[in-house]
């Protein structure tokens, strides 16, 4: 195994039972020969635990926790990053799918370009209706071109920087710099936040010959969330300013705290553009204005 760097390969649980067939063939055709598995539920709610102990129980690669005490899904994940001993890691949604090749694919990226502090994949979004939408749909950035403190922000607004979530990176980077998941409001969009940190603090690659798959339905977590609001998008803020603060440096510090002004109001912007669809009588105004301005 001493070719085959340790990836952690982390699954939280909640509520997976339905999923239990997609985890196990995720599991078995994941072909990387050096995985640590570590396999926890938060709730209990129901037997997915124990079916997956019963079938990779004997398995020395899987490690099980029975976190009974009800962590929220932002703690859940911090709890098997600290969990965790591999070189590389992974978080694996319980209802997502990945090629066979995912782990070797990305953690050649890694190892191949030892600057880079994460590694990810295109992606599949798979709706109810049988529709796939496969992205990205245009180059986020080329990997052989520098970094640069541009880059976080190009992925922001190029709606990618989602797909760096299901990424693999380098966990002692992670530890020793502190950057766990953070807890925001209602802790939506604190993948979000913590993918836009990572990027500020180190250099991203990416590759097209492998995949993961989402699946969109009306019980996801996703569908869960609220609307975001001004409130949500002020702790997210606070979330990132203070992921910089820790920084020695004072040039990295002031440097984060200029990245997460403009999160704060590029997410504003993208707060009033949202609150403009969904009322219809704002819209409206703003059109007939626009028509009135000569300006539409």
């Amino acid at each position: 195994m001493n070719n085959f760097p340790r990836v952690s390969l982390a699954l939280p649980l909640y509520k997976s039972r339905r999923f239990v067939d997609i985890l196990i063939e995720n599991l078995d055709s994941l072909d990387w020969p050096n995985l640590e598995i570590l396999i926890s539920d938060r709730h209990g709610a129901d037997d997915a635990l124990d079916c997956l102990q019963a079938r990779y129980g004997h398995d020395a690669r899987f490690r099980f926790f029975r976190a009974w005490d009800e962590l929220d899904w932002v703690a859940h994940y911090n709890f098997l990053l600290r969990a965790a001993t591999g070189t590389y890691f992974f978080w694996m949604p319980h209802d997502d799918s990945y090629a066979s090749n995912y782990v070797g694919e990305l953690v050649a990226l890694l190892e191949t370009n030892p600057d880079a502090i994460l590694a990810f994949s295109r992606a599949d979004w798979l709706f109810q209706d049988g529709n796939i939408l496969r992205l990205p749909r245009t180059t986020p950035f080329s990997n052989e071109a520098p970094w640069a403190w541009t880059s976080p922000l190009q992925l922001f607004l190029g709606h990618h920087l989602w797909l760096t979530v299901r990424g693999i990176f380098r966990r002692a980077f992670v530890i020793e710099h502190d950057l766990f998941m953070p807890a925001t409001r209602e802790n939506n969009a604190a993948d979000l936040v913590w993918a836009f940190a990572m990027a500020c603090s180190g250099r991203f690659v990416w590759t097209r010959e492998t995949f993961c798959r989402k699946r969109f339905y009306l019980q996801s977590t996703h569908a869960q969330f609220k609307q975001r609001t001004w409130r949500h998008t002020h702790v997210e803020y606070a979330a990132l300013r203070a992921y910089f603060q820790k920084r020695a440096a004072i040039s990295a510090r002031l440097r984060g705290e200029w990245m997460a002004l403009l999160w704060l109001l590029l997410r504003f912007a993208g707060n009033l553009r949202d609150a403009v669809k969904l009322n219809k009588t704002i819209d409206a105004r703003v059109r007939r204005f626009l028509l009135e301005m000569n300006l539409w």
